[in-house]
């Protein structure tokens, strides 16, 4: 039996972290069906700090969303920050291919990751995880592997 929280209801994010173009960079932008629907997404090249995380959120055609328009509540922005901060952060120190979070869920109150793919880098001699292949333990032993940080990112589901 797997008993979660539920998430109070909020914005649909995708915060994803990845290593698959010429630098490492964040990907911020409405999650959800609002990814492919809207097009609307924030690339930030990793290193970053959290005023350029920031910036780039509030530059989204779609920040009025997360901003509070329309006499809906600003969502927490700071929390959503942080999310992204950490993906970015764990991809770089754990030397991981990817970190999608998708959807986190901003709200007022904060943001939540309630779904979470985590990709190793394959090393030299070493085969990587095969889409599938592992099922659940293939996703928890690169949880494991990936360490602190990655756990850390995935404790709020």
């Amino acid at each position: 039996m797997l008993v979660e929280q539920m998430a109070e209801p909020g914005v649909e994010l995708i915060v994803a972290a990845r290593r698959d173009a010429v630098v490492p960079a964040l990907v911020l932008g409405l999650g959800g069906a609002f990814t492919e629907l809207l097009d609307d997404v924030a690339i930030v090249p990793l290193p970053c700090g959290a005023q350029r995380v920031e910036r780039a959120l509030r530059a989204l055609r779609g920040a009025g969303v997360l901003l509070g328009a329309r006499r809906r509540a600003a969502v927490d922005l700071g929390a959503v920050v942080a999310v992204a901060l950490a993906a970015g952060r764990a991809l770089l120190e754990l030397d991981l291919e990817l970190v999608e979070l998708n959807p986190v869920i901003a709200g007022p109150g904060g943001a939540v990751a309630v779904d979470a793919v985590v990709r190793l880098r394959a090393r030299s001699g070493e085969q990587p995880l095969e889409a599938g292949g592992g099922g659940d333990a293939g996703l928890d032993r690169a949880v494991d592997e990936a360490g602190p940080a990655v756990r850390e990112v995935r404790a709020g589901q």
